[in-house]
């Protein structure tokens, strides 16, 4: 076994166990595994054969941790009106498959009954500020791993001069799913950016330019949009004074997508067209 394997078996032992105690060691260790996702890793490779079901069992140890402390819990309310809507929804998809015969794919319900356990898990443990902080940087952390994991990825793992998928859990399988993520992990660096001292501004950047590199890496022109939106959101509801601090990050992302964009990616944005 790799050092690399070596310390997440210990990290996920300890994040599991302590979410008997401590319900948000168990959000850790779950979303460190579905970002490092070992058992596709080189580093995992022997623990992709130990038969452990990390996910699951990660998850196990959350759920009874959240229940066991579930009356120390800080949230104000059992379910939110958003969360009764997306249960609702959940609800209508099953019913619907089953009286009319509607080709849901049930991978994909499957799926989201899986994710609706972790969100309404997480919308119950991280309530405060001090865990929705310590949150967001392990966003940005698990940002920077991927980033830095799909500059390494040998040219197999590229199609068309794009990178499709490699790197992380089986959600990240194809370069629009992986881009898809990493646009919304870049939304976690620019939060803390703002939020943080020079020490976690310069975190927030090296994880942002590893999260833009990744998506010039899958050419996704979906991901190119959204960042385009997300870019002229941020400068429209930005807090009062707050244009001279995204001056300098406007900047750096201005020299930084000038050495990362190739005559390729600049082709592939090419055929975005609008159809009425």
């Amino acid at each position: 076994m790799s050092i690399t394997g070596a310390v997440f078996i210990i990290t996920f032992s300890i994040c599991s166990i302590a979410a008997l105690f401590i319900p948000f060691a168990g959000i850790v260790g779950y979303v460190l595994h579905y970002h490092t996702y070992p058992e596709n890793s080189w580093w995992g490779r022997g623990l992709a054969s130990s038969g452990v079901r990390f996910g699951l069992t990660v998850s196990i140890f959350l759920f009874l941790g959240t229940l066991r402390n579930l009356p120390h819990l800080q949230y104000r309310q059992r379910l939110t009106f958003h969360e009764r809507l997306y249960l609702y929804y959940l609800a209508w998809m099953l019913v619907t498959r089953g009286l009319t015969g509607l080709q849901i794919e049930l991978d994909y319900l499957d799926k989201m009954l899986k994710i609706s356990v972790f969100i309404l898990i997480l919308t119950h443990v991280v309530v405060t500020p001090t865990l929705y902080s310590h949150f967001s940087w392990l966003m940005v952390c698990c940002g920077l791993y991927l980033g830095y994991e799909a500059r390494l990825v040998p040219a197999s793992y590229y199609y068309e001069g794009r990178l499709n998928g490699g790197v992380g859990g089986p959600d990240f399988s194809d370069s629009n799913a992986l881009a898809a993520h990493m646009v919304a992990l870049l939304s976690f660096a620019g939060v803390q950016y703002f939020r943080s001292r020079w020490k976690g501004k310069l975190i927030s950047l090296v994880s942002a330019a590893f999260i833009l590199n990744t998506d010039v890496l899958t050419r996704s022109r979906a991901a190119f949009l959204a960042l385009l939106v997300g870019g002229v959101a941020a400068l429209v509801w930005i807090p009062r004074g707050g244009l001279r601090t995204i001056l300098p990050v406007i900047l750096a992302a201005t020299i930084g997508a000038s050495v990362l964009i190739d005559k390729t990616f600049l082709d592939r944005m090419g055929t975005i067209k609008y159809e009425e």
